[in-house]
Parts: structure tokens; sequence; C-alpha cells
């Protein structure tokens, strides 16, 4: 686990927000839908899924919907649970609270987008 999601769940595990477990396969979102949270994968896998394609697996520590709910757009892809997934749900007043009290997590949430952004820069350079 990368040092990021360690400090995402230990900070999100101290907020005193519910965990809410799920099932295999339900969906957490679909594109085009309107962001009311991000997740904090607890236990489990989420795949984020685009046009059916797979474009990246998070697991514990990780974190899916941050993107919609910061810019208010609505979801660029879509979320299911891969497996039986622990997940915590951050809605915005949550998430503005989370930014304010710990620094850190803010820092985080910017690494794991920046992560994906490079990501998908490389795969677009190598479709060239």
């Amino acid at each position: 686990m990368t040092e990021q999601r360690q400090a995402i769940l230990e900070l999100v595990a101290n907020c005193g927000l519910p965990v809410h477990e799920i099932a295999a396969g339900d969906k957490l979102f679909l594109k085009g839908d309107a962001a009311g949270c991000m997740y904090v994968v607890m236990s489990g896998t989420v795949e984020v899924l685009m046009y059916g394609r797979i474009l990246e697996r998070v697991g514990k520590g990780g974190i899916v919907g941050e993107m919609a709910l910061i810019d208010g757009n609505a979801r660029c892809a879509a979320a299911l649970t891969g497996e039986a997934t622990k997940l915590i749900a951050i809605d915005r007043a949550a998430f503005l609270d989370l930014v304010r009290r710990e620094p850190q997590f803010a820092l985080a949430v910017l690494d794991v987008m920046a992560r994906r952004l490079r990501a998908m820069n490389a795969r677009v350079a190598d479709a060239l």
C-alpha cells in the first residue's frame, strides 16, 4: 500500500463517518450521475469503468469519485464493486471539513489525482 493510501485510511478512519458494506457487483455510480460523495475503500475492490472497459481497480486505501465531488460536474466513469467491499462515503461537507482539519488529506487526494492524470497521459501517448 502506498504512503498516500495509508494516510487516507488513517485520516478517514478517525473522522467518525460510517463504514458501508457493499456486495460484489453493486454499482456506486454510473457515468453521467451527479456527485453526492466520494468513497474511500476500507477493504475489497472497486472497478472504475468507461464503456465497459476497466480503467482502474481501486483497493484498500484508494479513493473513487473525488473528481466529480471536487468540481461539481457529472461522473465521468462508472464504479462497481469487484468483490464484497467496505467503503466510507464522504460528502462535500465532510470533504471540506477533512481538508480544513487535515491538510495531509488534501495532499493525498491531489497525489492520487496527479497519478491518474499521468497514467492517462501515458496511455494517450502510447496510442498515438
